[in-house]
């Protein structure tokens, strides 16, 4: 999966330390996009389109204490890889999004 990843997605993310902040997602841009969460194994756990690529990730993988009874389930401590795709326009996010999610987990 990770090799298809690779090749399906525009870039990745994969922090040495495997720790999520802030800094290790500076990278992403902060437009419209796909984000595939996957894991060690390069395995999918979440594919998604969103408006803000950069705050969706840090949203879900960097912990913020001053919400700490939130009921969002935490995924950062298995994420161990973040592929992305930019999207100009919603339309083109809409199609991505489609082809990827076929392309990751079949028809």
């Amino acid at each position: 999966m990770a090799k298809f990843a690779e090749a399906a997605f525009q870039a990745s993310l994969c922090p040495a330390s495997h720790e999520w902040t802030k800094d290790a997602l500076s990278g992403l841009p902060v437009g419209k996009g796909v984000l595939l969460f996957a894991d060690a194994s390069g395995a999918p756990i979440q594919l998604l389109q969103t408006a803000a690529l950069r705050r969706t990730a840090q949203a879900k993988l960097v912990h913020d204490e001053s919400f700490s009874t939130s009921r969002k389930t935490d995924i950062s401590n298995v994420v161990s890889a973040l592929f992305y795709q930019t999207c100009d326009s919603f339309f083109e996010l809409q199609l991505t999004y489609l082809r990827l999610a076929h392309a990751v987990f079949g028809r």
